[in-house]
């Protein structure tokens, strides 16, 4: 079953042919689908020490490269700024092998993924967090804007949308933090002057 009308097909068969293709180097290492929340890519373990993502859904192939070469060097700006670990763009893969876009290799992170499960009653997760946060507030822009659907912005422009999500959400999540959230987001907004 496919999330997209467009969803290109990735499997591990796909994924190794073009590895021993274009980076013969990596070639062999065993590959593994990784499970994820995203729904706008595939990622695979290549080996240990990488991975490998692919977009979903199918796309003109230079714009999908010009949206992964940002991504690549975002990925750099954020392992400069970081006192934590981060991704660290490898390569950028080819169409091919029935694949028809551009695909990236990363280096792969060892950890456990942040979820209600895992960090929810650290203090150390909040301040590793909340200086990460920092970390990112107080880099350099160079320039940039930061605007599009969900990126940049006055964050109450969003109000609207994040009431009716936390609205529509109720009863759906198994997140004790989720619900938290909703009313903390609710006490705020009522307090707003408007």
């Amino acid at each position: 079953m496919t999330m997209h009308d467009d969803q290109v097909d990735v499997t591990t068969d796909i994924v190794a042919t073009l590895i021993q293709e274009q980076f013969p180097q990596w070639s062999g290492k065993a590959i593994q689908l990784v499970s994820s929340t995203g729904t706008v890519n595939a990622i695979l373990r290549v080996g240990n020490d990488l991975s490998a993502r692919f977009p979903l859904r199918l796309a003109d192939a230079a714009e999908a490269l010009a949206v992964l070469e940002q991504e690549a060097q975002a990925s750099a700006e954020l392992a400069q700024v970081s006192r934590f670990p981060a991704p660290e763009p490898l390569a950028l893969g080819k169409p091919g092998a029935g694949y028809p876009m551009p695909w990236s290799v990363q280096t792969w992170l060892p950890g456990t993924v942040a979820s209600d499960a895992d960090p929810s009653g650290s203090d150390a997760f909040a301040e590793d967090l909340a200086a990460f946060i920092a970390a990112l507030r107080d880099a350099e822009t160079r320039g940039r804007l930061f605007s599009g659907e969900s990126r940049g912005g006055v964050l109450a422009h969003h109000d609207d949308w994040m009431a009716k999500c936390f609205e529509e959400s109720k009863g759906c999540s198994t997140c004790p933090g989720c619900a938290r959230c909703g009313a903390i987001f609710g006490s705020c907004h009522a307090r707003v002057p408007t």
